[in-house]
């Protein structure tokens, strides 16, 4: 899977990918380039990868709104948990980044199997636009996060380096958004 994600980056990025490689004679390590376009298309891989992108999502909408009402009544009484926050935002980071490979690993698979129907099923489908939903909510919060946190520190709650950690993870939140909305769904999955 790791290999997967990181040719995944390369082809957005436009970068060259290598492949380490270890000699079974002498134990040194090699490195080969990855042509990316001659990477082979494996069915199974992808939708084991599918598989493992989904049990991380699980629950996670659930997991938002109980995390951002905490986070909103800890400012409104004026006390603040800074690990809290920093968690939650992890936990954003983390369902953008899944939304993006999965997005990526269903559209291979479109482009792909002849027989979609087959693989994608309609639970998947009805998934991918509560994944939308979700991580159009996700730029709401964003600005009340980057809102009340500019509100925590004027206050005295937390300091400047605070702050910055937290606006920092907001900005991660935000780029991995654009990158996430950059790809579009095949058409076949958009209902």
């Amino acid at each position: 899977m790791c290999k997967r994600i990181l040719i995944d980056i390369c082809k957005a990025k436009n970068i060259e990918c290598f492949e380490l490689n270890l000699s079974k004679e002498d134990f040194n390590i090699y490195r080969d380039k990855i042509e990316l376009d001659n990477v082979v298309f494996d069915l199974s891989t992808e939708l084991h990868y599918i598989e493992l992108l989904a049990k991380e999502m699980i629950g996670f909408d659930e997991k938002l709104k109980e995390a951002t009402d905490k986070f909103q009544t800890a400012i409104e009484q004026n006390s603040f948990d800074i690990n809290a926050t920093r968690l939650i935002l992890d936990k954003i980071i983390e369902f953008i980044t899944n939304s993006y490979f999965l997005k990526l690993s269903c559209n291979r698979i479109c482009n792909n199997v002849a027989d979609v129907e087959k693989e994608i099923n309609e639970e998947t489908i009805n998934s991918i636009s509560q994944i939308e939903k979700l991580n159009s909510e996700i730029k709401t919060i964003d600005e009340t996060f980057t809102e009340g946190i500019l509100g925590l520190m004027i206050n005295g709650h937390i300091n400047f380096y605070e702050y910055k950690s937290l606006i920092e993870q907001i900005e991660i939140m935000k780029n991995l958004t654009e990158n996430f909305e950059s790809v579009a769904w095949h058409n076949y999955l958009i209902k």
